[in-house]
């Protein structure tokens, strides 16, 4: 079976089967009024919630994991995005949330929830950074980093992670609240991926030696700040709740935390490969002469 092959099965098998079953088990989980706008801690059972993003993050493994060993470390968040993509897709949105609890604590409850999510995020980061083959010097992929001559950093921290990360931080922060306009599935999602995205791009031109563990971090202190942001900005027990049913609710507290890892691991591989292909064009070529 040839490589490329492989790649497209991987992909393929991540986006229609295992983000679907990932899916399905997020739809699961219902508010306690029996309605669908739920997350993985705001439903009936927490505890079952804890359990479905463990399965939820089991499943993007089971497609990224593969998808590292045959194309890459792009390849393989790429296709674990996809799959936390699905789970995303199945959450409520924010302001029918608030509409439903009218209780500040729900921002509270939303911060451990993405710390939560945040963690093993970044325990998938490291997992498929670490299992990933460099690729082959005949080229990339659909969403990977991989260029000819490019090997992916490899060291969770040095130097220039301290940088990498505030870039990251600070552009996917402002990419997110410009993008994120309404509460909407469809937004928060792209929020959050465009986020990665140039927030990876940016990073990695400053910091061509971070890992890209370095900018899913950079995702998950977004979402974990955000939320506790939303109820200083939004004072008030009320104060969420009023802001959000007039859609005025701080826009980096729009995404739900799954719609932050999922957006990571989508955008970010998409970011690391334009970065890459920017380097590649400013660098000297072999005879001493810029490309």
């Amino acid at each position: 079976m040839s490589h490329v092959l492989k790649r497209w099965i991987v992909l393929l098998v991540s986006l229609l089967v295992l983000g679907p079953v990932a899916g399905i088990l997020v739809a699961m989980l219902r508010a306690p009024d029996g309605g669908a706008h739920a997350s993985l801690f705001i439903n009936t059972s927490p505890v079952w919630g804890a359990v479905v993003g463990l399965l939820v993050f089991a499943l993007a493994a089971a497609g990224g994991v593969p998808a590292a060993r045959v194309g890459g470390v792009g390849h393989g968040y790429f296709c674990a995005g996809l799959v936390l993509a699905w789970a995303a897709w199945a959450t409520g949105q924010i302001d029918h949330i608030l509409h439903r609890t009218q209780s500040v604590s729900t921002m509270y409850t939303l911060t451990g929830e993405a710390v939560f999510v945040g963690a093993m995020a970044l325990g998938l980061g490291v997992l498929l950074l670490w299992i990933s083959k460099d690729p082959s010097p005949h080229g990339g992929e659909a969403g990977s980093s991989a260029h000819p001559h490019h090997v992916e950093p490899r060291a969770l921290w040095n130097n220039s992670t301290p940088q990498a990360l505030l870039i990251g931080a600070a552009i996917g922060g402002i990419v997110a609240w410009l993008v994120a306009q309404d509460t909407l599935k469809g937004q928060t999602f792209a929020a959050a991926a465009f986020a990665g995205m140039l927030g990876a791009t940016a990073g990695r031109m400053s910091a061509p030696n971070a890992s890209a563990v370095t900018f899913v971090a950079a995702i998950v202190v977004l979402a974990v700040v955000s939320p506790v942001a939303a109820t200083f900005m939004h004072a008030g027990g009320m104060g969420p709740t009023r802001a959000a049913l007039a859609g005025r609710l701080f826009a980096l507290a729009r995404p739900l935390p799954l719609d932050w890892a999922a957006g990571a691991f989508f955008g970010i591989p998409l970011g690391l490969s334009w970065a890459a292909s920017m380097i590649d064009r400013h660098a000297p070529k072999a005879d001493g002469h810029p490309a």
